[in-house]
């Protein structure tokens, strides 16, 4: 029976070292992803907004997302100013809320008016 519990402890202890390592190549992976996202965010913050705003007005949403939301606002909004209305009100909107995902009505034009 000792000879059991010995083996599922060291079992268990084999376990919890891979979990650590796991753990820490998932930290590692997180940091470089948070600094290629950086070096991304000033690409934009240091293009013209009209140009930046022709590559937002398609960049997938998920993206442009991460991205706007660590751009600066006096960066982000001639930005936001020189995009197409619609995407921009989908930005802002996705922003204000925090979605990953456009709103549903995002690629209608309005039939308001």
């Amino acid at each position: 029976m000792a000879a059991a519990e010995a083996r599922v402890d060291r079992k268990l202890a084999d376990i919890k070292a891979i979990e650590e390592k796991i753990s820490a190549a998932r930290s590692a992976q997180s940091a470089e992803q948070d600094q290629q996202m950086a070096r991304l965010v000033k690409v934009y913050e240091t293009m013209k907004p009209g140009d930046a705003a022709i590559i937002f007005n398609t960049l997938d949403f998920a993206v442009l997302i991460e991205v706007a939301s660590r751009m600066k606002e006096a960066k982000i909004a001639p930005v936001l100013a020189a995009m197409d209305p619609e995407a921009a009100k989908a930005l802002t909107v996705a922003l204000a809320t925090r979605r990953t995902s456009p709103p549903a009505d995002a690629s209608t034009t309005g039939s308001g008016g």
